[in-house]
């Protein structure tokens, strides 16, 4: 037999050692971090003052952390972002589980070093989006359907029988439940997996059987409450994530749109592994065609548990819940401009793919997957110590960056973490020398400048949303009451960029207005400016 690589993995006490680190560091900086909330972090604690089954944009379930946490924590960027810490620990544990239950724990231990040490993951375990929780219900929902799979004798080189894995199942689908109730992008799981089951010469049985199909209406079923929300709202979330796929740029656009996704694929993720992941996935086509075929089912994986060629369903499985998503959403950053993120739970499964394929131990030697390992294993190796160094720049960022020529430039990756307390202080300044500040209510035309103000403002106060042309909804703000409700005749104090004009909605929804005059928010280079206008007794509450 050819091994390529130790094949044991870590020491329990070095693994104990490895996440109480990552648990410490992260706690460490999330504590002491300097940095104020993003607009998407303070726009998702808006939510959670007023909990509900949906939201303009995305099911509820970050809206529920949030919640919780400040109500534990207190109201605070702790409390905002230490749900996304934990969840993000917890979804290094589970990748850790299933990289053990593939090959061992060297592959889980892999699988876990990988994400940690990439931007993503940094990120996810520090500001509380909607990522934190859909990564976590993602690595959940692998790991209960890898139990689930394997109860059924699946890829396993052994008649394991059906055993407990009726239980795996619906565990399996009340954490991709909760995933769909953490962002729409959680329905690739369930549909990579039972295409993939269709496809597959082996999985063709089980797919007969009802407990895929369970799996996919027992979490379905958690989205009957969001359903219903959406259709009291017209639909608002699914005419919001449609609006995510429709056309954008041609001719050379595309191009650039798919350029500027690929260069953030690779920062997010590691400008080693991102190829690594991308030649491994082209080496294991082959093996899943033949797969699919009927060639290389149960017989071809007469290497068994302990052999690479015994996992090639295993693989196949992945590849198609993490590279094959990730080349979908490559395909769609050539019509229309792409978010970094979107495919970030998609990279869980492609590293357990990674991770397997360095780790198992290896029963055939002409295999390319063997060849592919022994040459790029030290490239690998390099990677994981690239994105260690990355993260460490992370972490170090509030010591470092305030020494360099970038901060405060387009460069500075901080810019839409800081200037927002500074404004609420500036804001509340001149609040409180209006004529009835206590029947003054805050009126912003941007929402991520109404979230900040709502955060950081003394007492948390509700600031309003300026209305859009012809009672446009572009954000949850329209959906909530406006000031016409129980705020009848008060005064508001508007603030409006200083790049924008003042909406004429505005204008016509108050006896009159006045200028108070510019703000601005030094950000040590570039800066944000304001006018501030001053709008006395509400008439009607207007859009335009």
């Amino acid at each position: 037999m050819h091994r390529s690589g130790p094949e044991r993995g870590p020491e329990p006490l070095a693994l104990a050692l490895f996440f109480l680190a990552v648990i410490s560091v992260r706690f460490l900086f999330l504590w002491l971090s300097p940095y104020e909330l993003s607009p998407d972090e303070a726009y998702y604690w808006d939510w959670s003052r007023r909990l509900d089954w949906g939201y303009y944009s995305k099911p509820p379930m970050v809206a529920w952390l949030i919640a919780a946490s400040t109500w534990l924590l207190g109201q605070s960027e702790f409390g905002v972002r230490f749900p996304a810490m934990v969840l993000s620990d917890l979804t290094l544990v589970l990748l850790y589980l299933s990289g053990s239950m593939l090959c061992g724990k060297r592959c889980g231990f892999l699988a876990a070093l990988t994400l940690f040490a990439s931007i993503g993951g940094a990120l996810s375990a520090y500001i509380m989006t909607i990522d934190a929780p859909l990564l976590f219900f993602w690595a959940l929902s692998l790991w209960c359907l890898m139990r689930a799979l394997s109860g059924h004798g699946l890829w396993s080189g052994q008649g394991c029988g059906q055993g407990g894995s009726r239980w795996w199942w619906i565990a399996a689908g009340c954490a991709t439940g909760l995933g769909l109730l953490s962002k729409q992008t959680m329905i690739a799981l369930p549909v990579a997996l039972l295409l993939y089951l269709l496809l597959d010469s082996e999985g063709r049985r089980l797919i007969k059987g009802p407990w895929p199909w369970l799996y996919l209406a027992l979490a379905l079923l958690f989205l009957l409450p969001v359903f219903l929300w959406n259709m009291e709202h017209e639909w608002i979330t699914l005419a919001h994530t449609a609006h995510h796929f429709e056309p954008g740029r041609a001719g050379l656009g595309r191009l650039k749109s798919f350029g500027d996704f690929l260069a953030g694929q690779l920062g997010v993720t590691n400008p080693v592994v991102f190829p690594l992941l991308v030649i491994a996935s082209a080496l294991l086509l082959p093996i899943c065609a033949r797969r699919m075929a009927g060639d290389g089912g149960a017989k071809g994986d007469v290497g068994g548990q302990n052999g690479l060629n015994g996992r090639n369903g295993w693989m196949c499985l992945l590849a198609a819940c993490g590279p094959a998503l990730i080349a979908a959403v490559c395909l769609l950053a050539f019509r229309q401009r792409i978010n970094a993120n979107w495919p970030a739970p998609f990279y869980l499964s492609s590293l357990l793919l990674l991770a397997c394929i360095y780790s198992c131990p290896v029963a055939k030697a002409g295999d390319m997957l063997l060849s592919f390992r022994r040459r790029t294993f030290p490239a690998y190796r390099a990677g994981i110590g690239i994105g260690l160094f990355m993260v460490a720049l992370v972490y170090l960022m509030p010591l470092w960056l305030p020494l360099s020529p970038i901060e405060g430039t387009k460069m500075d990756p901080t810019l839409r973490l800081r200037g927002w307390k500074e404004l609420a202080q500036k804001v509340d300044s001149v609040l409180r020398g209006l004529p009835n500040p206590e029947r003054t209510f805050i009126v912003a035309r941007r929402r991520q400048t109404v979230s900040e103000l709502a955060f950081y403002m003394p007492g948390r106060p509700h600031v309003y949303r300026s209305p859009g042309r012809a009672g446009r909804i572009s954000s949850q703000y329209e959906l909530w009451p406006g000031p016409e409700q129980g705020r009848s005749h008060w005064d508001a104090l508007i603030v409006v960029s200083k790049a924008k004009a003042l909406p004429q909605g505005l204008v016509r929804s108050f006896k009159r207005i006045e200028p108070l005059g510019e703000i601005t928010i030094d950000l040590g280079g570039l800066s944000r400016s304001y006018r501030l206008w001053y709008g006395a007794e509400l008439i009607k509450w207007q859009g335009g």
